[in-house]
This record gives structure tokens, sequence and C-alpha cells, in this order.
């Protein structure tokens, strides 16, 4: 069975889904996500790791519980899929100034 591996990097400015990575055939198994928020913009969020089998809009997107985030942290979660397509959602920023780096890697 052959191994995918991809890595993305999303840096969120404003509210709404990051573009989705999909798959047309095969996809990674394990999934790491890394959520972070610098510490120097006092930057909060509230994020949502979401999951669909298509990246159209035929198809609703799943997500994860959400995923409040502080100034100066960061956080991992990991999830096992497959998943056909995956994207980030920031559902709430603290103010405009805020930065939210969210990056995964799919093995």
């Amino acid at each position: 069975m052959p191994m995918y591996e991809v890595r993305k990097t999303w840096t969120f400015t404003s509210t709404g889904a990051g573009t989705a990575i999909a798959f047309k055939s095969g996809s990674p198994l394990e999934w790491t996500w890394y959520l972070e928020t610098p510490g120097s913009s006092l930057s909060t969020a509230t994020v949502r790791l979401e999951t669909a089998w298509d990246s159209t809009s035929i198809f609703n997107w799943i997500g994860s519980s959400a995923i409040s985030l502080s100034s100066a942290a960061m956080t991992t979660y990991g999830f096992t899929g497959p998943y056909t397509c995956v994207r980030p959602y920031a559902i709430t920023l603290g103010s405009t100034a805020t930065i939210v780096k969210i990056s995964v890697v799919g093995v």
C-alpha cells in the first residue's frame, strides 16, 4: 500500500474556511494538526477541523468540536482517517489583529 504524505499551512486573519486539501487517489491514514497563535499579537480564536468526502459544495463538511486558542498558545490534535478532504475553519477571531496559523501533516 503506497504512503501519501502532505504538509499544508494556513494563516487566518479573518473568519471562514481554509482551502481544502483533496486527494483523487488514496489519502493519508493519520493526520496531525498544529494550531498556533503568536504571542505578539495577543491573538485568540475558536477554530474547527473539518473533513468531507469531496471538496465541492455538494457534500457537507463535518467538523470537530470547537477548539479555543488563547494568546501565545500551541496545541496539537491527531485524527485517524482515511479522509479524502480536510480543511480548517476559523469560527471566531479575537480581534482584527488576530493571526492564527494552522498546519497539518498527513501520512
